[in-house]
């Protein structure tokens, strides 16, 4: 037995009978963009926020917790948070490029589309 599927408008993606515009998917896209550029910032911030921390006589956020004087951390706590840190900016990026790569064709696609 075969359906009939109804005729999908130019400029959308089927979607469970739902029509979803390419606008409304580059918006998306554009707000996935905003929110992984934020979070790569926050990434970024974090050493610099546990170096302020540990100036102004806190724990380091908890990296130190008696302060920077007495401070019991293994040789490798640093190079460890700094792997950490370094493959979070790397996915994060990533994913930046990949939304980044998506939104541009979703563009292309609305230009060459005729009206």
């Amino acid at each position: 037995m075969q359906t009939q599927t109804e005729p999908v408008a130019p400029g959308t993606f089927e979607s469970r009978n739902r029509g979803i515009t390419v606008s409304g998917a580059m918006i998306g896209l554009r707000i996935l963009i905003l929110v992984l550029v934020l979070a790569a910032l926050l990434v970024a911030a974090v050493p610099v926020l546990i170096l302020l921390d540990l100036v102004g006589g806190g724990t380091g956020a908890g990296l130190c917790p008696d302060g920077l004087e007495a401070c019991p951390l293994r040789f490798t706590s640093g190079p460890t948070l700094a792997v950490y840190l370094t493959i979070s900016l790397m996915v994060v990026v990533a994913l930046i490029r990949v939304a980044s790569r998506l939104l541009r064709r979703l563009d292309r696609q609305r230009v060459s589309e005729p009206r």
